[in-house]
């Protein structure tokens, strides 16, 4: 395999949010450990050198329990499209039902642990509609997958939870979740 190929198989699995295993890459690549982590290094170089083009300064970083590097994100941009999110909502639908008010608090509570009471004060601004009868099919594949767990990133080894769904209503319409 030559360089360019495996440095940007690197990169581009970083920058997907998936962690990188110089393991399960030495096999995949064919190639030798030190190889893996010489690339490892340029792209962490590179990230380095290029932080003043970039918009937003990232950095690998080693995680000691999955044996991975991963790309590490910067928190704070994170909270700032959580807030630019609810505002657009707010601004076109002011009142939101109770199962996708549900769902931005499990996101909030999720992914936002460092600013969960401030993006849930603002979350706390909308109307609910609790009269909302029935589910979307929308809805319905949304719940499903927020059931979906994935055991190890690099066998894709994929569960469903013992939790059910209920359907209150049951229309003509088929509703198919591929993956």
């Amino acid at each position: 395999m030559d360089r360019a190929f495996r440095i940007l198989t690197i990169y581009h699995r970083l920058l997907q949010n998936k962690s990188v295993n110089k393991q399960s890459l030495t096999l995949e690549l064919n190639t030798s450990p030190r190889t893996i982590q010489r690339d490892i290094d340029d792209t962490r170089n590179f990230l380095y050198e290029s932080k003043s083009w970039i918009s937003t300064p990232k950095a690998i970083t080693y995680d000691y329990k999955s044996e991975s590097y991963k790309l590490e994100q910067d928190k704070h941009e994170n909270m700032h499209f959580m807030y630019d999110i609810l505002t657009a909502l707010y601004l076109t639908t002011p009142k939101l039902s109770h199962y996708f008010y549900q769902y931005l608090k499990l996101l909030i509570i999720k992914h936002h642990s460092g600013h969960r009471t401030t993006l849930l004060k603002y979350l706390d601004r909308f109307e609910i509609d609790k009269n909302q009868t029935g589910i979307l099919p929308a809805s319905l594949v949304v719940r499903a997958m927020n059931e979906i767990y994935i055991d190890d990133i690099n066998q894709m080894n994929l569960s469903l939870s013992e939790k059910s769904v209920d359907i209150q209503e049951k229309s003509k319409l088929q509703t198919y979740i591929t993956f």
